[in-house]
């Protein structure tokens, strides 16, 4: 898992995310939707304050300090903070009749990982809860590091903070995995004129400067593609489908990834 020193510097820096790395309102509403009739008690895995206002109860599993002292001015009365790597959760059985999270799937640094948290989580489901996490999901067929430069040269990336999980994807291909240091090269061999960069795209250079923060991370990613990431469900989840999780830049690899704790036997 990333160290501190990671999220200390991703947290300093997250009012700057926009999508497909930070949630909207509408990404929340859809999140809100999809553990409707559901929400009794709901564990959140990562603390995302833009999805703090769902679940009567709130439980919130996070692995980071810097995650859990952010404020959340619209928290449920009765929300609960555990500092806990969620491949070593354990709570009580049935405690949760829905689990959320947000894009925090991709910081697990290996589909085995996957599988793990899953089953964590089926321990300590209600039958028929949902699990419902936004997920960032490599394209059957990567880009090249090539086209992704031709088209935004050419003017058809709209979006600085989609382009990097493009390229993150690309570079992580065919495994899934890659040190986020590794993000930041291949981000350099596809712009190593950032000038003409900023000057095609219109991006200002602070922008694309982000970049720069993922030279100093010690962090894994996986960018799983859709059939990795089934594979990575137990048998006892039921029913596992993508779920679009709007319109927005690259939001077509930015599903939820929907299904129901199946019902006990």
């Amino acid at each position: 898992m990333p160290t501190e020193d990671h999220w200390k510097q991703f947290h300093e820096r997250r009012n700057r995310l926009r999508l497909p790395q930070r949630p909207d309102q509408a990404v929340v509403d859809r999140f809100a939707d999809l553990v409707c009739d559901h929400d009794a008690r709901v564990l959140m895995l990562g603390l995302t304050p833009e999805l703090a206002t769902i679940g009567h109860d709130l439980t919130i599993a996070d692995w980071n300090d810097e995650a859990l002292h952010r404020p959340l001015p619209r928290a449920p009365e009765r929300t609960i903070l555990v500092r806990i790597d969620w491949r070593e959760m354990v709570f009580p059985p049935h405690a949760f009749t829905a689990v959320i999270g947000d894009g925090g799937m991709t910081m697990v640094p290996s589909a085995a990982d996957y599988r793990q948290i899953f089953a964590r989580l089926a321990d300590c489901m209600v039958p028929g809860a949902p699990v419902v996490v936004r997920c960032f999901v490599s394209p059957d067929d990567p880009e090249p590091l090539s086209a992704i430069r031709d088209a935004v040269m050419s003017g058809k990336e709209p979006s600085f903070h989609a382009l990097k999980w493009r390229v993150a994807m690309a570079a992580a291909a065919p495994a899934g995995v890659i040190p986020v240091r590794a993000i930041a090269a291949a981000f350099d061999e596809c712009f190593p004129d950032r000038t003409d960069l900023c000057a095609k795209t219109g991006w200002p250079p602070h922008l694309v400067a982000e970049i720069d923060n993922y030279r100093i991370s010690d962090a894994v990613y996986t960018f799983l593609n859709r059939a990795a990431l089934f594979a990575t469900l137990p048998a006892t989840f039921a029913n596992p489908r993508l779920v679009a999780s709007g319109d927005y830049p690259l939001s077509h690899c930015c599903p939820f990834l929907v299904a129901e704790r199946a019902t006990d036997a």
